[in-house]
């Protein structure tokens, strides 16, 4: 994500991105973006637990 993040120009990363509504920088995208995985891996923690599964590493490194 930040080699993605690095190949835009200044110019790129301050153009409002529009999604059909209010338009955001991309640092507000990029926010959204990480609250919705971290949504993602709560919830995907929750059913691991409820099945008695481990938490794969990675679960555990992304959310530590």
């Amino acid at each position: 994500m930040k080699d993605a993040v690095a190949a835009f120009s200044d110019e790129e990363v301050n153009e409002p991105i529009d999604r059909g509504g209010e338009a955001v920088t991309m640092e507000f995208q990029l926010d959204v973006y990480l609250q919705a995985v971290l949504i993602f891996l709560g919830k995907a923690t929750i059913y691991l637990k409820a099945m008695n599964k481990p938490l794969p590493p990675v679960f555990q490194e992304y959310i530590g």
